[in-house]
């Protein structure tokens, strides 16, 4: 019995989509959803190096991920708030960008996307309230966690002003 020639293009992901370039994120996201996955994880990256990290952009790209056919899991790089006090991203401070990421992105306890899968986030736990970010969830019997910790030492400058339940 022959095999059908094999297409070798049939499995191959789109190009990476730049941050800025919405049309093709969406498309990357449908080509996953045809995959027949379970869920999306993005490792940030939802805005390039030298785009603005205002609440206008941030808004667009919450509601771009929120129409993923798919579960997505967010978790936020570096790019997307640590580095949102550099002249190119408008002189935000980095702390604040990162709860308005919170406020924007993790309001409910479940996935983005038009599927939602509930998750188990570390802010259940009084100690850590303000880390939404931070989660895990079950898929296919493995325990799957996602942390925030972009960058060097966690934002934080020096050891010194480093909380001990940062460091």
């Amino acid at each position: 019995m022959l095999s059908p020639p094999h297409d070798a293009n049939r499995d191959r992901a789109p190009a990476r989509a730049a941050p800025g370039r919405t049309g093709h994120a969406a498309r990357l996201l449908d080509f996953l959803a045809a995959r027949r996955l379970e869920f999306v994880v993005h490792l940030g990256g939802i805005k390039g190096d030298t785009e603005s990290c205002g609440d206008t952009l941030l808004a667009a790209r919450q509601r771009l991920l929120d129409q993923s056919p798919l579960p997505l899991v967010y978790l936020p790089g570096e790019t997307d708030w640590a580095e949102c006090g550099r002249a190119a991203n408008g002189r935000f401070d980095a702390v604040e960008r990162l709860n308005r990421l919170r406020e924007l992105f993790y309001p409910a306890d479940t996935t983005l996307g038009q599927r939602a899968l509930p998750l188990m986030r570390q802010s259940e736990q009084a100690t850590f309230r303000s880390y939404r970010e931070n989660v895990r969830w079950h898929a296919g019997g493995v325990l799957l966690v996602g942390l925030n910790l972009p960058g060097d030492n966690n934002h934080w400058r020096s050891s010194r002003t480093c909380p001990a339940s940062c460091c």
